[in-house]
């Protein structure tokens, strides 16, 4: 099917894009110092804030579930962080089609003075009331919200963090290293479970993301899938775990390249990923099937 797209330069390397929350608006992060509120239907520009010249380009955007307020990645010069001063998580509401930054909310979820370092994903609860960041450097920090108060200790995965999802009912996180996938209890932040089999059908993989099935109506709550790319670059998988028991429910090669990029669509039913011979793919989240829409 031929589907309609429109382009837009915004100026800059575009690192991460996230809905604002109203379903018309999106935010767009990146290099050069600039992030901008973008209209979904004409792409024109509503807000826009541009970083100090001597900051690092905008990494990762998490938009409150509920409010019109986001947070924004950005480390501080390397001076900065080399001196300990590396306020990175720029806490933000959006006023009057205006992005006001408050520096007395804005957090570090950083401890390195490696400039090296940076905030690789964030993400809200999907109440809004916990506000998550994992890092470069394996530490894994929450901070309550609007407060933006410590709500459990940092916690350290020796390993660079690449993804978090939270499940449909505030109660579990999935935080995902390149060798292993673990679950914890948000509100300990105890390990409930965790996966690191990353030679699958004797192939050696890296664990690149995992995504909660979380619409309850379907009864597809209790799934959790998780992409494996092989380390030759030359397979994609996905599996699918029952939350329940932490069975397998299922699994398959899905593609002959790396997948960069996955998510579940509204209704639970479509899963979409990008993969790294730049085609984009939907498939049935029950049999892992090729589907049109």
């Amino acid at each position: 099917m031929s589907l309609k797209y429109q382009s837009h330069t915004v100026g800059f390397p575009v690192f991460t894009v996230t809905n604002a929350g109203n379903n018309s608006e999106f935010l767009v992060g990146g290099g050069g110092g600039g992030t901008k509120v973008n209209s979904k239907l004409e792409l024109e520009i509503v807000s826009e804030h541009v970083f100090d010249k001597t900051d690092d380009g905008c990494m990762t955007v998490a938009a409150h579930p509920t409010k019109r307020a986001f947070i924004a990645g950005v480390n501080k010069s390397a001076e900065e962080i080399k001196k300990g001063n590396n306020i990175n998580a720029r806490f933000f509401l959006l006023q009057n089609n205006s992005m006001v930054l408050y520096p007395d909310k804005s957090v570090a979820t950083l401890s390195s003075t490696d400039p090296y370092h940076f905030q690789k994903c964030s993400r809200f609860t999907r109440d809004g009331k916990i506000f998550i960041s994992g890092t470069s450097e394996g530490y894994l920090t929450m901070w309550n919200w609007p407060d933006m108060t410590p709500y459990l200790s940092p916690m350290n995965f020796d390993n660079e963090i690449t993804d978090i999802h939270v499940d449909s009912n505030n109660a579990n996180i999935a935080v995902v290293t390149s060798d292993k996938l673990r679950v914890l209890d948000l509100q300990k932040g105890k390990i409930r479970w965790a996966y690191s089999e990353t030679k699958f059908n004797n192939i050696q993989c890296e664990i690149r993301c995992a995504r909660y099935n979380v619409l309850t109506r379907f009864g597809n709550e209790n799934e959790l899938y998780l992409v494996l790319n092989s380390k030759s670059k030359k397979d994609g998988f996905i599996l699918k775990f029952d939350t329940s028991t932490w069975q397998l429910k299922k699994s398959k090669r899905v593609c002959s390249k790396p997948i960069t990029a996955f998510n579940i669509s509204d209704n639970g039913k479509l899963l979409c990923f990008g993969s790294a011979d730049m085609s984009i793919n939907v498939i049935d989240s029950e049999r892992f099937s090729v589907t049109l829409y």
